[in-house]
């Protein structure tokens, strides 16, 4: 080889690596994105103007944590109206609470239902309770509830006792469940 020709093409290492390299980036475009771009097309054309392929007209997806919780706390709209006119939400919400309670080792002394609100996306059930243990029971049961998947509020707390008397906790919990919109399960 002509080692004059060869000096040169040694000194324009960088031109000849950038041809490779757009040789390499053609050739990858060619065989592998542009088959990928047509079935794209046909598929698009195949199923019309779908959400999944349009992402203009397409709803927002919750994230899987997301989703699970709000369908965790929802119901649908009619059984809604019902169970919360009925009181069985409120009966259920003592149930839990009371079964929360036992498994943290607190006593259960006074139990109320208090206000039912709906409103348009949402329903309140209230509910007042007092309960008797330790401090460290007392904390268990709230991290409990508050661990429990659900949506509460606390309202209102007080804590009595003391010298080496049990505590006493009075407690005003709201828990909220959500209305599914009409038309979804």
């Amino acid at each position: 080889m002509n080692p004059i020709l060869t000096a040169s093409l040694r000194r324009q290492w960088r031109l000849l690596g950038a041809i490779a390299v757009l040789a390499v980036l053609v050739v990858l475009h060619v065989l592998w994105f542009l088959p990928t771009a047509e079935r794209y097309v046909r598929a698009a054309k195949t199923l019309g103007p779908s959400a999944v392929l349009d992402p203009v007209n397409a709803s927002p997806l919750l994230p899987p944590r997301v989703f699970s919780f709000v369908s965790g706390n929802s119901l649908p709209q009619s059984v809604a109206s019902e169970r919360s006119t009925s009181g069985q939400l409120t009966v259920a919400l003592i149930e839990e609470l009371s079964a929360l309670a036992g498994q943290n080792g607190l006593t259960i002394t006074m139990s109320e239902p208090g206000a039912v609100t709906p409103t348009a996306t949402m329903i309140d059930v209230r509910v007042h309770l007092r309960v008797r243990g330790g401090y460290r029971q007392m904390v268990a049961f709230l991290d409990a509830v508050q661990e429990d998947g659900h949506i509460y509020g606390v309202e209102r707390y007080q804590i009595q006792g003391g010298d080496g008397d049990p505590l006493q906790l009075e407690l005003w919990l709201t828990r909220l469940f959500l209305k599914q919109p009409a038309g979804r399960t």
